[in-house]
């Protein structure tokens, strides 16, 4: 792929790791300031060099944190006897029950001290989107 200055701009995938030329991520860096789709690059990237669930799980949670912030965050699949928790609990939580394909995956919880608003609760949502292919992939296979 080029850019329009004609620079290389290309990704490369090595030994379980996806490399980024700088040409790319500053191009991405570039893009107008529409941050969850920034983030959700760098987290689709993330998630898929990640080893096991727990480190999925937390490299979820550190790149989620900046646009919903939260104390705590926990992954529960009872099927597998799977339990992950990072952080600490708040007074407050959210919970989703995800499945893909009909296929269960668990349920995924976020704790914080206050209720999430509305809004913050559709950047959840949209960020779960890009979990569920890494998560299934990590379970399944």
């Amino acid at each position: 792929m080029m850019s329009e200055q004609g620079q290389k701009i290309s990704i490369h995938y090595v030994q379980d790791k996806l490399k980024i030329s700088p040409t790319l991520s500053r191009h991405i860096e570039s893009l107008p300031d529409n941050e969850l789709s920034i983030n959700a690059f760098n987290l689709s990237c993330d998630l898929q060099a990640a080893a096991g669930i727990h480190e999925l799980i937390e490299t979820y949670s550190k790149h989620i944190q900046r646009l919903i912030p939260h104390s705590g965050i926990s992954y529960i699949n009872k099927l597998l006897d799977i339990e992950v928790f990072h952080g600490t609990r708040g007074r407050h939580n959210c919970s989703y029950n995800l499945s893909l394909s009909k296929q269960s995956l668990g349920l995924l919880s976020l704790s914080y001290d206050t209720p999430y608003s509305e809004q913050t609760l559709e950047k959840l949502e949209a960020s779960l989107s890009i979990l569920f292919y890494p998560l299934g992939h990590a379970l399944y296979n």
